[in-house]
């Protein structure tokens, strides 16, 4: 009887065995198949944000480029405006350096009026002056070949 007890523990060990074994070969399956599924959805999951950050990234591109696009656009309206501005300066530069030689080049042809007019009454007082010196000359000769004219008359007689 013992053996018959020993033999039935022993079977009924085995069959635990056996059972404890297929339940271990059932949870490995099931560790496996889990771990597939988890690759699969890891994998799965890779590419879900590897076409999220190309999407991301071509959106970024096309963002950057339109910032590209607008800050060119502005860098040329602003040299644009800044050449405009210094042309406008310059014109305005110009205008007063045209302004102040016109101003100089009156007074230059006022100043050159001025003293061509104190010549020109210069030479007329010097020549008065003249004709009036050689006129007195003449004068003062007329008296005296009247003088001789009438002393030579008085010798006559």
């Amino acid at each position: 009887l013992d053996r018959v007890k020993a033999s039935s523990v022993i079977e009924l060990a085995g069959a635990q065995k056996t059972a404890a074994l297929d339940k271990l070969s059932a949870l490995q399956l099931a560790e496996q198949r889990h771990g597939e599924e988890l690759t699969a959805a890891l994998n799965e999951a890779d590419a879900i944000r590897e076409a999220d950050l190309l999407e991301l990234e071509g959106s970024l591109r096309e963002e950057m480029d339109g910032v590209e696009a607008n800050l060119r656009r502005e860098m040329k309206e602003l040299r644009d405006n800044v050449l405009r501005e210094i042309e406008e300066q310059w014109m305005v530069k110009m205008e007063m350096q045209e302004i102040s030689l016109l101003e100089e080049m009156e007074a230059q042809e006022a100043n050159f009026a001025k003293k061509f007019q104190e010549q020109e009454d210069n030479f007329f007082k010097q020549f008065e002056e003249q004709e009036t010196f050689w006129q007195t000359k003449v004068n003062v000769l007329k008296e005296m070949l009247g003088e001789k004219g009438s002393f030579q008359e008085r010798e006559r007689e």
